[in-house]
Formats: structure tokens, sequence, C-alpha cells
């Protein structure tokens, strides 16, 4: 009577908590620059890369950029690339600065 007893508790217990309502649809956002604001737009024959960011604005120091890269071809976005991205601080606004310093 034991056995029957927790058996039935057991499966009472897997039917209850085994099941899940989780919804599988994810909801994707149709628009990923949705609350961004387009920096630039640079483009060669055969790509454009949008700059993206949410001020809309880049300042001095560090930026959160979004890009997307369009395939001129086929004019659609694409999704699986690697890139590789090198900052460049120009000197001559450097040597401007320091023509103003004097030392004593």
């Amino acid at each position: 009577m034991k056995i029957l007893k927790y058996t039935a508790i057991l499966f009472l217990a897997i039917t209850t908590f085994s099941c899940s309502s989780d919804d599988d649809s994810s909801s994707i956002p149709l628009d990923e620059t949705s609350g961004l604001h387009k920096i630039q737009e640079i483009a060669n024959d055969t790509h454009i890369i949008e700059l993206y960011s949410s001020t809309g604005s880049l300042v001095q120091g560090y930026n959160h950029i979004s890009l997307r890269i369009k395939d001129k071809k086929t004019n659609n976005y694409i999704t699986d690339t690697k890139l590789e991205w090198t900052p460049l601080m120009h000197m001559s606004m450097m040597q401007a600065f320091l023509s103003k310093i004097s030392c004593y």
C-alpha cells in the first residue's frame, strides 16, 4: 500500500512539474536599430556600413557603437562576418596642444 501511495505521489509530481508552458516563439525585434540614431554611412563599391549610437553623436573617449553592413549586390544585411576595428589617433591634434604648453 505504501508503494502505491508513493508511486501515485511521484507520478502526480512528475506530470505536474515536468510540463512546461514556455513560449518558444522568441520575440525578435523587427528593427534592430530601434532606439538608435544613425551617425554616419560609409560606402564602397560592394558594401554600405551604417554606424549607429544611442545618442546620435560621438564623443572623445569611449563610445558604444552599433553597425550594420549591407551588401549592395543583394540589398540584404550581412549577419555573419568578422570585423577588425582599429581606432586612430591623429598626432597633429596632440602637437597643437603640446605647442601651447611651456615649461619653466
